[in-house]
């Protein structure tokens, strides 16, 4: 707390000495962590820590910059401009700088603080209704959020209004994320697999060998497990474990930004819970949503993504001929390299080569018996003037077949692939 040489209350956010050493130093170990997890952990890789860890190192250096940190709030403000039930404290850029933040000094009840709210009568209903609907308007209609509104964060003062306070940590999220987890949610509560199925496709990159027989069936099973239940039964919290675990599931890799916006749903419903335990967020977030949704579909929206399809075509139409020329010049030269991708190729080729063994075995017997047939009835129409007949040769015959049929069974069993 400190005042200005006008007279102004304001609060002086400094940061500490060294900090920022310390900071890369443990985000130099996490990193190194994590690379030794991914090399050795098929899971690691998979559920890809390495861009959550990035996107922490992210989230750490913005805010050790008090600008960004400052930038952040006036965007935030400018979310609520003419809501005078939600206050962000002003910056004063001229005292402040990237280790110095001075912004205006509020005070208030920590949003956590039940027993000084209940005794000075402000309504909690009220306050959770407002502190939800502030953070999903962030969320899903202007897609920049306030990513840690823990208690320590959130004031409340008379009139239960609001302040939020401390923006170094903020999160984003594109048009695209947000239909598909504002969808997402819809689908969920009403129960609707092919939907929830195309949202969790459209949030996340799948690989290519996904079983969707077997996701389809996981995500019913999530979705007998909520739908028809009461919804201040519906934990917010597991609905988003659900998800993730389903996702890691089927090896579906979620965007970083997504791994955020579950931590601040996290921290939203635990200060719900606390003021309003009769409260449930999917049933706040659904009106978002669907606002979103119809957003989407108006007809000034729908003309504008259209044309943006159409200018991305063109571009991809005149970047076809000089495409084509380089293609031609490739073959030209010798230069042009195909690559087939098989899914479970090494399965695929020794089912082939067990195939080819037996049939080889097949053909080695029936080549077998037709010489022993042959020597069969040529001796029984020899005649005793020729020399040849007087040799064994069905004996020595029978014997050089065998060992060569016998040697073959050996090398084909041993190989393990008959």
């Amino acid at each position: 707390k400190a005042i200005l040489h006008t007279g102004e209350q304001v609060a002086v956010k400094i940061q500490r000495p060294n900090i920022q050493g310390n900071i890369e130093t443990d985000l130099e170990i996490l990193h190194s962590i994590v690379r030794m997890a991914e090399k050795r952990f098929s899971w690691a890789k998979e559920y890809g820590i390495s861009d959550i860890v990035d996107e922490f190192s992210h989230s750490l250096h913005q805010e050790l910059d008090y600008g960004i940190e400052g930038r952040n709030s006036e965007k935030i403000a400018n979310q609520f401009m003419g809501n005078d039930k939600i206050k962000i404290p002003s910056i004063y850029w001229e005292y402040s700088t990237k280790r110095v933040l001075t912004m205006e000094y509020v005070e208030g009840i920590k949003i956590n603080d039940i027993k000084t709210l209940d005794e000075l009568g402000f309504n909690r209903k009220l306050i959770s209704e407002r502190f939800t609907d502030a953070m999903m308007n962030q969320i899903l209609i202007e897609g920049m959020f306030h990513a840690d509104p823990h208690p320590g964060n959130v004031l409340i003062q008379p009139g239960d209004r609001l302040i939020f306070i401390d923006f170094g940590n903020i999160g984003y999220l594109d048009k695209r994320i947000k239909y598909a987890f504002a969808s997402l949610i819809i689908a969920l509560k009403r129960g609707n697999t092919d939907s929830v199925m195309r949202a969790i496709l459209k949030l996340g990159f799948t690989p290519d060998d996904i079983n969707y027989d077997k996701l389809r069936s996981d995500v019913e099973e999530v979705i007998d497990k909520y739908y028809g239940q009461p919804l201040n039964t519906i934990n917010m919290s597991e609905v988003v474990n659900d998800f993730f675990t389903l996702t890691y599931l089927h090896h579906i890799r979620i965007p970083s930004d997504l791994t955020m916006l579950g931590k601040t749903f996290l921290a939203v419903e635990g200060v719900v819970e606390k003021l309003n335990p009769d409260f449930n967020l999917i049933d706040v977030i659904e009106p978002f949503g669907e606002k979103l949704i119809k957003e989407r579909l108006k007809p000034k929206n729908v003309v504008d993504s259209l044309w943006n399809k159409i200018v991305e075509y063109a571009d991809i139409l005149d970047e076809m001929p000089r495409s084509l020329h380089e293609l031609t010049n490739k073959l030209k030269e010798g230069k042009f390299s195909v690559q087939i991708r098989v899914p479970q190729l090494d399965v695929f080729l020794g089912k082939m080569d067990k195939v080819g063994n037996q049939l080889a075995y097949a053909i080695i017997l029936l080549s077998f018996s037709i010489i022993m047939a042959g020597l069969i009835i040529g001796s029984s129409t020899r005649g005793s003037g020729s020399i040849l007949w007087q040799i064994p040769i069905i004996e020595i015959g029978s014997i050089i077949a065998t060992l060569m049929v016998l040697y073959l069974l050996y090398s084909i069993f041993k190989s393990g692939r008959f």
